[in-house]
């Protein structure tokens, strides 16, 4: 199960950071960030926040076509769980029936195989630059993902923001909703993230 833990700070960091401003419940603020990310590709539905009960939400990430499906099966992470609000990513094909994670039972064949799901996953999306092989500096990544050099923002009731909004760089918001650890058969890969290099003015 691939699942990404609630965020724990101390009050004092709090005070600090942006995040504290959020008053929209997590399972709606994740939901935006979805939505706004890979919702930007034409392929891509996602749906509104649905309520199990008080503790369990889903929310559907629909592929128009089977190959963007099962990319999207394969990268997205899918369980989260934040401080006991639990909230489940269902991947869709194109006629609504759920695309199991290609990974679930077996290790990846190698290196092309995860670059392969990550091109076809945001292969039409106006945040995704291309990919690239190969380490940086003291990161051990074998695959980066590079985004263009945009903002995501969207309304998420952040008291900190005169609009209410909630704005992040796009490679943040793209790198916190997907595995960055992939098994192969011949040893871990990581995935990292990065923008593309522009002047700041253009």
């Amino acid at each position: 199960m691939n699942s990404r833990p609630a965020l724990l700070l101390p009050a004092s960091l709090l005070l600090l950071s942006p995040s504290a401003f959020a008053l929209s419940p997590p399972q709606y603020g994740l939901g935006r960030e979805i939505e706004y990310s890979f919702g930007a590709n034409p392929c891509v539905d996602v749906s509104d926040v649905k309520e199990i009960d008080e503790s369990h939400y889903e929310i559907d990430v629909r592929g128009c076509k089977d190959d963007v499906a099962t990319a999207l099966a394969a990268i997205l992470v899918t369980d989260y769980d934040f401080g006991g609000i639990q909230v489940k990513i269902n991947v869709l094909d194109s006629d609504g029936n759920e695309v199991q994670d290609p990974f679930a039972d077996r290790k990846a064949a190698g290196i092309h195989e995860i670059r392969s799901y990550f091109e076809a996953a945001l292969k039409g999306n106006c945040f995704f630059s291309r990919t690239r092989r190969g380490e940086r500096f003291l990161l051990d990544a074998g695959l980066w993902v590079e985004f263009k050099k945009k903002i995501i923002q969207f309304w998420n009731d952040d008291i900190g923001d005169f609009y209410g909004n909630s704005t992040y760089g796009a490679r943040d918001v793209f790198g916190s909703l997907v595995k960055t650890t992939f098994e192969t058969n011949s040893g871990p890969i990581t995935v990292a993230f990065t923008t593309v290099r522009t002047s700041n003015c253009k």
